[in-house]
């Protein structure tokens, strides 16, 4: 393994990274204009490519309460085209709940790819808020008449809509996954509740207890989990890597310690985005083992 890290090999990893990273954003490109509902009429606003986020925020929120859910969805597609503004994902929940509210689930046809699917997941929220989840059946076959990508992150925002209706308690709202959906589809639905957990209840993990919740959920839940464990050691470790790498290596089985590393290797890619060779110092304060996950996966 040593020897497979030399200063020449180091670079050919980053520079196939940067090669897939450049398919993956050409990907992203294409699928965007693909799936955009944004047509002649609705013409994306000309923004600002220095705003900072707060700005962002406030400018958002403006047009929403000015202008209606759809003209701030354009605004928000339209700023991260043009800023490296990307981390507003709460910010595109609260506009597709807008947009459910006015549009019900025809908000799904509005809503983009744009800031981690957030319009989607902020839809289906609503949606699950509003009509409960005994309904949630109509919205899973919505979500299955569209693309493969866009009915995973549906599923995906079935999660986070399933953990708020049950006040975040992970059991019913776990069952409820494994109810509605075929097995293929679950982990995504999970991925969604513990995505919302992780926000809810950051300040809740103790150094005694670096792995809570994953520790405390079922077998079958626990890859999803782990996934997102992320979230609750960067704030618990301050973003330190050999210091989660060593909270990651206590999981409870070797296929796991990789899912919470690559979890790390995910968030640093976001911490650190149109920067791989940031991405790839912080990967090197792992060790040799863990280091290529840290990087595959940024």
């Amino acid at each position: 393994m040593k020897k497979f890290f030399t200063k020449r090999n180091i670079v050919i990893i980053l520079g196939i990274f940067l090669v897939i990273s450049n398919i993956v954003l050409i990907g992203l490109i294409w699928q965007r204009s693909r799936d955009s509902s944004v047509t002649n009429s609705q013409t994306p606003f000309v923004t600002d490519s220095k705003l900072d986020t707060t700005t962002a925020i406030v400018k958002v929120k403006s047009i929403l309460s000015q202008k209606g859910p759809i003209a701030a969805w354009n605004y928000m597609v339209s700023l991260q085209n043009t800023s490296n503004i990307a981390n507003l994902h709460d910010l595109a929940h609260l506009v597709g709940s807008k947009l459910y509210q006015d549009y019900s689930l025809k908000a799904l046809d509005t809503c983009t790819i744009n800031y981690a699917f957030g319009c989607y997941h902020g839809a289906i929220e609503e949606y699950i808020a509003t009509k409960g989840v005994d309904s949630l059946p109509e919205v899973v076959k919505y979500c299955q008449k569209m693309s493969s990508q866009i009915a995973l992150t549906c599923f995906h925002g079935i999660g986070h809509g399933l953990l708020t209706y049950y006040h975040y308690k992970l059991p019913e709202a776990l069952a409820n996954c494994d109810t509605l959906l075929p097995a293929m589809n679950r982990t995504y639905c999970y991925r969604g509740i513990f995505m919302e957990f992780s926000s809810e209840y950051l300040f809740k993990v103790t150094p005694k207890e670096p792995l809570w919740p994953c520790t405390t959920v079922a077998t079958s839940y626990k890859d999803a989990c782990y996934d997102y464990q992320m979230t609750y050691l960067s704030y618990l470790y301050a973003n330190n890597p050999a210091k989660v790498e060593s909270a990651c290596t206590k999981a409870e089985s070797q296929s796991l310690i990789i899912t919470c590393i690559k979890g790390f290797g995910h968030l640093i890619a976001q911490k650190t985005i149109e920067n791989p060779a940031s991405a790839l110092n912080s990967c090197r304060q792992m060790t040799q083992q863990n280091l290529p996950l840290c990087v595959i996966a940024a």
